[in-house]
């Protein structure tokens, strides 16, 4: 499998075939991601105990707690290929370190920077100003940058392209994909806490963004929004009127008065 190295994520995610590929079970638990496209309330599992080796076998490393997560980018055409390293003159040197793409392989983890030896650069190679360069890191050779072969890419083409951002809003921006921010949700117990609040879940249902929930526990809506309320003395009067107006002897309707309390005499 592929993994992608991001030191703008503060934990370590992995996509949902990772637990089915090693058979994880465990019940799902509560956590916020946070990216440029704003916070959003997610739950998954958590895979400990696992190690990562590089793929000449010289450095195995303990892995951090992995947090399930599939908004893990999974853009194959940033893996190198020895062909990227054998088109820029001062990329032939990192060629032979530089495996072929296995199309089998999934890109199904992210380390982020809990795991910090993994992002530490042991050597590291320029070239042109403008050119990719490529890094020597524990786990083997990377290359940064724009990589082409023979100065050609694949063609794209985008007319007036609308993204739909997380919180439901269209844009002509791209949404980013990376600074990943992972806040894990602890109850006051200290236990995990799974459920949320029903005002949260009607909020939900009725289309509300995730991001925008907010909203909706600070400031509680209800059908009687914006119009007036009564005041003190009016319910007082409601009050007197239905508990002593009524209909005497004389089939005449009768009313306390006056109705203030203290009650107004003459001077």
């Amino acid at each position: 499998m592929y993994a992608i190295l991001d030191d703008q994520s503060n934990r370590s995610l992995a996509r949902a075939e990772f637990f089915q590929l090693f058979g994880i079970q465990g019940n799902a638990s509560p956590y916020l991601m946070r990216t440029c496209a704003g916070t959003v309330e997610m739950t998954g599992r958590k895979a400990v105990g696992f190690q990562v080796q590089a793929i000449n076998g010289e450095v195995c490393l303990d892995l951090p707690p992995l947090i399930e997560c599939n908004e893990i980018t999974s853009n194959r055409s940033e893996i190198p290929s020895p062909e990227v390293a054998l088109s820029h003159t001062h990329l032939r040197p990192v060629a032979p370190y530089i495996p072929e793409p296995d199309p089998e392989a999934q890109i199904l983890i992210l380390l982020g920077r809990d795991i910090i030896r993994v992002h530490k650069v042991r050597q590291q190679i320029s070239g042109p100003h403008d050119a990719p360069f490529a890094q020597r890191l524990d786990l083997g050779w990377v290359i940064v940058g724009e990589v082409c072969i023979d100065s050609a890419h694949k063609p794209t083409v985008a007319v007036f392209k609308t993204n739909v951002l997380q919180n439901g809003r269209p844009s002509y921006l791209m949404p980013c994909q990376k600074h990943i921010s992972v806040k894990e949700k602890v109850s006051y117990g200290g236990e995990h806490r799974l459920g949320t609040s029903t005002h949260l879940s009607s909020c939900s249902d009725n289309g509300v963004a995730a991001q925008d929930k907010l909203g909706c526990s600070v400031f509680m809506r209800t059908e009687n929004d914006d119009k007036p309320a009564l005041s003190f003395e009016d319910e007082t009067f409601l009050k007197v009127m239905e508990k002593e107006f009524h209909r005497d002897e004389k089939n005449s309707w009768t009313a306390p008065l006056p109705f203030r309390s203290p009650q107004a005499t003459p001077s």
